[in-house]
């Protein structure tokens, strides 16, 4: 037998390869386009501006990218006081309501406020935003009367 395939002609011995080869191809041509989520490619910005939550005084901005399954997001906020932090997130929704989070808690740096009274974070999170979704970022106090209060927050629209 090994003296069989030693001798057989090329193209008997590595048909059944050959073989296996274009069944794989088609199995991936098959799943491809079964997938329910396949990445975007489509690049994506959004800004949102955030106001102020009476009585409260921040104010900032952000900004996020979304491509190849991933949003990008930046916050900017001024209006505290030197030495404050804050807490911030994206959640799906707008400012009037209390939506999901995207993404864990622990991928939100906290903001903690300059000399100058400003601040900036970002943040990747898995998942891109995409047109008709609702999404807004909060600002969130971290101590006293504050504590778990929004105090600033904007809803994202798309740029382009």
């Amino acid at each position: 037998m090994i003296r069989f395939l030693f001798e057989a002609p090329w193209s008997m011995v590595h048909a059944p390869f050959a073989w296996t080869k274009g069944l794989g191809v088609l199995a991936l041509l098959t799943l491809v386009p079964a997938c329910s989520d396949p990445v975007e490619t489509l690049l994506t910005q959004w800004t949102a501006t955030l106001s102020p939550v009476p009585p409260h005084f921040l104010e900032g901005e952000a900004a996020a990218v979304s491509q190849f399954g991933r949003t990008q997001v930046s916050v900017l906020v001024r209006g505290g006081l030197p030495g404050e932090e804050y807490l911030w997130r994206v959640e799906e929704g707008t400012c009037q309501g209390s939506g999901a989070l995207r993404g864990g808690a622990a991928q939100y740096p906290p903001l903690r406020l300059r000399d100058d009274g400003t601040a900036t974070a970002a943040t990747a999170l898995a998942g891109v935003f995409r047109e008709g979704d609702r999404n807004a970022v909060k600002v969130v106090g971290t101590a006293g009367s504050q504590a778990g209060k929004v105090l600033a927050c904007g809803e994202f629209r798309l740029l382009r």
